[in-house]
């Protein structure tokens, strides 16, 4: 209570002092006031100018305004100075209802940050295909409250950027080049040297896998029914070049080894069955 009473009669000791001023005094405080606002153009327009280039265009626009309300705020606060109002009590004021909204509006304020600072790391761009917070698919729009992905299942996920921010962003497009592993199994009477080659040849024909870094076939494991063989192959990053290409490698390993006559084995078990004659 005893604050809200310093606060009312701060307030009225200001208001007080503003009916006391002359009228060159307010010419005087109104000069300097106008020259906040040509300053504050100014520094709104230095700004967006430096951030032209930036991925995101409301970048720009966003800090240039809010450059322009800090300098505005600071030509204002002077001008009142200038003129003998004390302003300490108004800077009080001001502070607390600051201090109010950035409770009330924290979450916002969160993602706005997160997206301020996304824009100049830049982590993605639209049209780039990203996985995180558990979602994937294609960046549509990034502003300065969510990011706009939409899924591989045409579903539009709308994500703060504040739990983008905080979590792993995998970006499948970045680089411009991807690789895919598949893992076969051939029968452990296979010759090995003849299983590679094969493989590594069936896979080089298919279109779509990249010549360089070309495809490649390693003896990784040896499993319940055969030996594992895994052959890695680069292609283009889209998601739908991966699927493409993955089955057209699929099928032409599968007939390479057939037409070579290495087995790729069911699995299998072996059982033992214990008999006892009846006595």
């Amino acid at each position: 209570m005893a604050t809200d009473a310093n606060a009312a009669d701060a307030t009225t000791d200001t208001l007080s002092q503003l009916t006391q001023l002359t009228l060159a005094d307010w010419l005087w405080a109104a000069g300097l006031i106008v020259g906040a606002v040509l300053l504050a153009i100014a520094a709104r327009r230095v700004v967006q100018r430096l951030l032209s280039n930036a991925s995101n265009p409301y970048v720009g626009t966003l800090l240039g305004r809010l450059a322009a309300f800090v300098v505005f705020s600071i030509g204002f606060v002077y001008a009142l100075s200038r003129v003998g109002v004390s302003i300490a009590p108004l800077l009080g004021i001001f502070g607390l209802f600051g201090l109010a909204l950035a409770f009330a509006f924290q979450d916002i304020l969160e993602n706005f940050i997160a997206g301020i600072l996304m824009s100049i790391r830049k982590p993605f761009e639209s049209g780039d295909q990203v996985t995180t917070v558990g979602f994937s698919g294609v960046v549509e729009d990034i502003n300065l409250r969510t990011i706009d992905l939409r899924t591989f299942a045409g579903e539009r996920v709308f994500i703060p950027n504040a739990m983008v921010w905080k979590e792993p962003i995998v970006n499948h497009t970045l680089l411009g080049i991807r690789r895919t592993t598949i893992d076969i199994g051939i029968g452990y009477q296979s010759d090995l040297e003849v299983a590679t080659t094969t493989i590594v040849e069936a896979a080089s024909s298919v279109e779509g896998v990249s010549p360089d870094p070309g495809p490649e076939a390693f003896v990784h494991a040896f499993g319940d029914s055969g030996i594992d063989i895994a052959v890695r192959f680069w292609h283009q990053p889209a998601i739908s070049d991966e699927w493409r290409v993955r089955d057209s490698v699929a099928k032409a390993v599968k007939a390479a080894l057939d037409q070579a006559g290495i087995e790729i084995p069911f699995p299998q078990r072996v059982v033992h069955l214990n008999r006892t004659e009846d006595a």
